[in-house]
C-alpha cells in the first residue's frame, strides 16, 4: 500500500467515540487503515453483557486435560485441591471468591518485539530475576511457572540467575505440536497459569510456610495458545505490560474468583521500584 499524503492519528477509547473522531476529521478521506483496531474498545466492554460471552467461552477440553496434567505433575496443582472446580454448565455459575489457587508463581515475561517497541516497560533479564525472586521471597513460594518466548539461550541467563530455583520449560511433544499447532501450546500455558495461588491474608500464612518445601521455576517457552491455560491456576500472577496474552489471564483468573491483588501485577522496566499496575476490570455478574 501506499500513497502520497498519509495522516496518523492514535486513539484510545471506544468504537462510538471512534465514530465521531472519524467523522469529524476524515469525511474527505478516501481511505482509512486501522493498524491496531483491537484497540478500540466495544461500547459493553467490560459490563455485564460481556463478562456472560467471556464466562460462557471454555477452553478446549483435551488442551484443559494438558494442562491438568502438567499441573499435576510439575506443580502440584489440582482444581479439586486449588478450589478452581467450574460449573460445567456456565449459565448456573455463581461468583467464585477467596480461590486459593496451586502452590506457585506465574510470570509471563513477553520478549522479542516488545524489547524495541516498549522498551522502557521491559525489564531486562537480570532485573527481572530480581523481581522474580523478590516475589517467592515475599509470597514465601517456592515454585513459579514462567510462560516466554525468549529464546533457549535468554532462559539459561535467567536461569543463572536464579541459582536457588529450578527452572523447567514445557516443551510439547512433537505429536501435541502437530496437533494443537503454536495456538493449542499457547492455551495450555494459559491455563496453567491462571491457576497459581494468591497471597493469602497475613493471619493466614502458616499456609504459605508450608509450601517452602516445593521449588520449581517453570518455564514455558511462549508459543501462543498452551501458555494461556497454564498460567490461569497459579497462586500470584505478574505478567508483561500492555501484553493482550497477560490481559487474557488477568480475565480467567477474575471468573475464577482470585483475590484482584494476586492477578492484575505487571514486571517493571530497569530500575523502576515502582510502575503503574494494569487496568482492574472486575467481572461483572
Amino acid at each position: 500500500m501506499s500513497a502520497q499524503r498519509v495522516q496518523c492519528l492514535s486513539f484510545h477509547g471506544r468504537v462510538s467515540q471512534l465514530e465521531t473522531v472519524l467523522r469529524q476529521h476524515c469525511s474527505s478521506i478516501r481511505t482509512v487503515v486501522f493498524d491496531h483496531a483491537e484497540v478500540a474498545l466495544h461500547d459493553t466492554f467490560g459490563d455485564r453483557m460481556y463478562w456472560n460471552a467471556r464466562r460462557s467461552m471454555r477452553f478446549n477440553l483435551a488442551l484443559h486435560e494438558l494442562a491438568a496434567q502438567f499441573r499435576r505433575e510439575y506443580l502440584n496443582s489440582t482444581d479439586e485441591v486449588d478450589g478452581t472446580v467450574r460449573e460445567y454448565n456456565w449459565t448456573i455459575e455463581t461468583p467464585m471468591e477467596g480461590t486459593r489457587g496451586g502452590p506457585f508463581l506465574s510470570v509471563h515475561l513477553r520478549r522479542k518485539d516488545f524489547l524495541w517497541g516498549r522498551a522502557k516497560d521491559i525489564p531486562s533479564l537480570k532485573f527481572a530475576s530480581v523481581q522474580i525472586e523478590k516475589l517467592l521471597r515475599g509470597l514465601a513460594l517456592v515454585k513459579a511457572f514462567i510462560a516466554t518466548d525468549a529464546p533457549q539461550e535468554e532462559f539459561e541467563e535467567l536461569q543463572s540467575y536464579l541459582p536457588k530455583y529450578q527452572l523447567f520449560r514445557y516443551t510439547p511433544s512433537k505429536t501435541v505440536k502437530e496437533i494443537y499447532k503454536d495456538g493449542g501450546v499457547a492455551i495450555i500455558d494459559q491455563i496453567i497459569c491462571s491457576h497459581a495461588r494468591g497471597n493469602q491474608d497475613k493471619e493466614q500464612t502458616f499456609d504459605l510456610v508450608t509450601l517452602l518445601s516445593n521449588i520449581f521455576l517453570v518455564y514455558i517457552q511462549h508459543i501462543h495458545l498452551l501458555k494461556t491455560l497454564c498460567k490461569c491456576h497459579c497462586r500470584y500472577f505478574i505478567g508483561t505490560y500492555e501484553s493482550t496474552f497477560s490481559f487474557r489471564i488477568q480475565e480467567e483468573r477474575e471468573i475464577l474468583g482470585f483475590p484482584p491483588h494476586t492477578t492484575f501485577n505487571r514486571l517493571c522496566g530497569d530500575y523502576q521500584d515502582v510502575c503503574t499496575p494494569p487496568s482492574k476490570w472486575r467481572i461483572v455478574y
